[in-house]
């Protein structure tokens, strides 16, 4: 072993000298700052300072590790992050078992292949375990038990063994066992022949389909992975702060949720239409249906409407879970119930844990770009009051669905989730219909005003909210239209070699900050419209190969930046308005045969090589056509 490397004994000590004494400050900090105005926020700072420290002592031990690729990749995978914008989640389900076999909370312990690298991590683990118990007891005496419920959940990822383990009384959710049954007589509902549909079951969800095998398989993990998700966020609407305190004493946590959650997957969009239809006039704009009355969730299979089975399954499980005496919302607050749904969507994996959130959301990027480029905005003083059916015959629905679930992800993780307590006990009321249209403000003390303006604030992203995106997240669209991201910024961008899609238009980003475009080599539509960059950039773009569509306009390029793009040859829109290039730029965008659509308005080429280009590009003018 090399001399400069600590022994193992040496290890524990500097653990329990700096790494322990720094857990130890954190948590007994949390308890003195609980009953503070600031609470919330010292708690967050406290809880990063633990994970600060241990991922330092991570670091440390990756080092020592250096020469084993193995070892440093299963310790990394144990980095405990803290992006602001979402929240993490511990114990969702990652495999399917054919065989209702029970894995233990043991078979989750992470191995290295190093005896003494396993020792060590165990022993890491099992500490900042005991430490995380401490803050799920303190979450729990200041009255926040959803915080406690989530918190033991990753106390048992790291420790299995754990006391917390008993305190959830849940078996293991890494796997989820699944049985199969051939059913053998014609379905009379949806006239399937018998032997052509089976009935899987699993411990939440009972799935009638007609679909193969891997596609059910597909679907029933999803939905147990939303199952599993959906009870940690919202423990105080299945259960009651009691239940969890008395489990703590020894009883353990029962799962009253004793009915399986009906779903029905058929195998092609026409089959699911032609029965839907007879419960859903609007069935063929549908990629999904929760039906209330019935109780049952349709989708089919396809491999773009997962999200969609997401949000309809969110609907069930609220609805389902209680008592609910239909219909809800339909005098009021409709949109949190769909602005919850939307933010369900969000569910994806970081690492060894899971997250709901993230700024770069494809349901919050969308309502950013509505709030702060489109300008449109319903005022929640005047949301609040559509009830269902004033909602969903509004005539830009598109626009009010897209508003909700930006407010869902502001209302959930805006201002150190401040309001998140508000708007979850909002969905409660309104299941129980209880609410009144001005809930939310009564909720949260603050006025509909004082929200609208905070939620605008939320949307405006900058340079700081970049940075902190989760290092493992890798978006593959990046809508950044009209925020406040700078150069600054833009160093995160540089991580993501996945991106297909960057809207940076009308920011204060510079030649400087596009550095971060040589590692965007899958980029398929990017956009600088009215930003300050050169010819420099150009020459960056010009190496993106995959690029489909491109706005340099109003822009600081000439014919020499356009001379870049000629190696572009799969582009198919190219917007250059308001540029000051000439006929000789004209020369270049003859190569680039594959152009459906060239607006080069308001630049100084002339209108005879304007025609020349119109007649010897052979696609163009076919963007947009059927």
């Amino acid at each position: 072993m090399n001399s400069v490397m600590t022994s193992r004994s040496q290890f524990r000590f500097a653990a329990q000298a700096v790494f322990w004494t720094a857990i130890l400050v954190c948590a007994t900090s949390v308890r003195t700052h609980a009953q503070s105005p600031d609470a919330s926020a010292a708690d967050l700072t406290k809880r990063r300072q633990l994970d600060e420290a241990f991922n330092a002592k991570l670091q440390q031990l990756a080092e020592r590790y250096a020469d084993q690729p193995q070892v440093v990749n299963v310790l990394r995978q144990q980095i405990v992050y803290h992006d602001p914008s979402r929240i993490y989640l511990y114990g969702i389900p990652t495999t399917i078992h054919e065989e209702d076999a029970a894995v233990t909370l043991a078979d989750q312990v992470s191995q290295t292949g190093d005896a003494q690298a396993d020792a060590l991590l165990q022993e890491l683990r099992q500490r900042f375990a005991d430490y995380l118990f401490r803050l799920a007891e303190q979450a729990l005496e200041r009255g926040d038990a959803g915080a406690a419920y989530r918190l033991l959940h990753e106390v048992t990822h790291h420790h299995p063994q754990h006391p917390a383990a008993k305190i959830l009384g849940e078996r293991s959710v890494s796997d989820v066992s699944w049985q199969v049954q051939d059913q053998r007589r014609p379905h009379p509902k949806f006239g399937w022949p018998g032997q052509t549909y089976v009935q899987i079951r699993t411990d939440h969800f009972q799935i009638l389909t007609n679909a193969d095998l891997d596609a059910a398989k597909r679907l029933t993990l999803r939905l147990e992975q939303l199952h599993a998700a959906w009870r940690q966020l919202f423990f105080e609407y299945w259960s009651h702060p009691a239940a969890l305190k008395n489990a703590w004493k020894g009883s353990g946590l029962t799962d009253r949720q004793r009915r399986r959650f009906n779903v029905v997957l058929f195998a092609d969009r026409a089959e699911y239409v032609n029965y839907l239809q007879t419960i859903e006039p609007q069935a063929s704009i549908t990629l999904g249906y929760y039906h209330g009355v019935s109780r049952q969730a349709f989708f089919y299979v396809g491999e773009e409407n997962e999200s969609t089975w997401l949000h309809e399954a969110t609907h069930q499980l609220f609805q389902e879970t209680r008592r609910v005496r239909l219909p809800v919302g339909a005098n009021g607050n409709f949109w949190a119930l769909e602005a919850v749904a939307m933010y369900m969507e969000s569910l994806q994996p970081c690492g060894s844990a899971w997250s709901v959130g993230g700024l770069e959301a494809e349901r919050l990027q969308i309502a950013r770009y509505r709030r702060l480029v489109d300008q449109q905005f319903v005022p929640l003083a005047t949301l609040s009051t559509w009830g269902q059916r004033q909602l969903q015959q509004d005539p830009n629905i598109q626009r009010v669905y897209s508003q909700a679930g930006g407010l869902a992800h502001f209302l959930m993780q805006g201002e150190q989730g401040k309001y998140r307590d508000a708007f979850l006990r909002l969905i409660r009321q309104v299941y129980d219909r209880q609410d009144k249209p001005g809930s939310l403000a009564t909720l949260a003390e603050v006025s509909f005003e004082f929200l609208d303006q905070h939620y605008q604030a939320f949307c405006n992203i900058g340079d700081k909210e970049l940075q902190q995106l989760d290092a493992r997240i890798a978006p593959r669209q990046l809508v950044l239209r009209s925020t406040g991201v700078t150069d600054e910024g833009m160093s995160a961008v540089a991580r993501w070699d996945q991106l297909r899609w960057l809207d940076l238009t009308d920011t204060a980003v510079t030649d400087k900050g596009l550095v971060a475009l040589e590692s965007a080599n899958e980029l398929q539509q990017l956009s600088l419209e009215r930003t300050a960059v050169t010819d420099r950039t150009a020459q960056r773009i010009g190496r993106l190969m995959s690029l489909r569509q491109l706005d340099l306009s109003s822009t600081k390029i000439t014919d020499a930046g356009v001379a870049s793009l000629s190696g572009l040859t799969n582009l198919e829109s190219l917007w250059l308005t308001n540029l000051a290039i000439t006929d000789e730029a004209a020369d270049t965008l003859q190569k680039l045969r594959a152009l459906q659509q060239l607006d080069i308005q308001n630049t100084r080429i002339s209108a005879s090589r304007s025609q020349q280009l119109q007649q010897s590009l052979p696609d163009l003018g076919k963007a947009g056509e059927p």
